[in-house]
């Protein structure tokens, strides 16, 4: 907790699960700690803290110690992974937090991006869930700069998915051409489309 801080402006939200079970919630409008407690007095226990920065997440990833890598792509995409070690490794919170297993004697490496990197690190990283261009394909995840340019474009227009991921598609479709890279669709035999 920030000694500094005494948590005088904040928000205070009545959270109630169930009939039998009471939460508060206190978040700190000046250093952003956010404070949970069974009752409203006090708010003793602080158990996350949230980043300053507000650092828009855009992969969510670690590396076990055995080499796996663990991604989550969504808020409650949760991940899990008994390690070769017998630990179990686990991510979950997609682009809106990170929330780890931790084992000190053991710890995973951190592979996560953030909005800050530079785009030639995001266009490398950040991934579009897609069930194929009918709906009937199994959730397979692309990377934004193998993205076909129509498919960019139809997200865009249409728009799908949240804001910040469509201001990195335009992002991305600039940089094509800034950097003369076109990606259309493949026939069978391998030969692109006239899109």
């Amino acid at each position: 907790m920030n000694n500094e801080c005494i948590h005088e402006v904040g928000w205070r939200v009545h959270i109630k699960i169930f009939w039998w079970f009471t939460k508060y919630v206190f978040v700190c409008s000046n250093c952003g700690d956010v404070n949970y407690s069974p009752t409203i007095k006090g708010f003793p226990r602080l158990t996350m803290k949230m980043d300053k920065n507000r650092r828009k997440i855009i992969v969510n990833r670690i590396k076990t110690p055995d080499g796996t890598i663990l991604t989550s792509h969504s808020v409650h995409d949760y991940k899990t992974h008994m390690d070769a070690n017998g630990k179990e490794y686990m991510v979950d919170g997609g682009h809106d937090y990170l929330r780890r297993t931790v084992h000190d004697d053991d710890p995973y490496e951190e592979l996560s991006v953030y909005g800050d990197e530079p785009f030639e690190m995001i266009r490398k990283e950040l991934t579009w869930g897609t069930y194929g261009k009918m709906g009937d394909q199994p959730l397979t995840f692309i990377i934004l700069q193998d993205m076909r340019d129509a498919h960019l474009r139809a997200i865009i227009r249409q728009k799908q998915g949240a804001g910040w991921f469509r201001d990195f598609m335009k992002k991305e479709l600039i940089y094509r051409i800034e950097n003369d890279i076109v990606v259309r669709d493949l026939t069978p035999d391998g030969d692109s489309t006239g899109e």
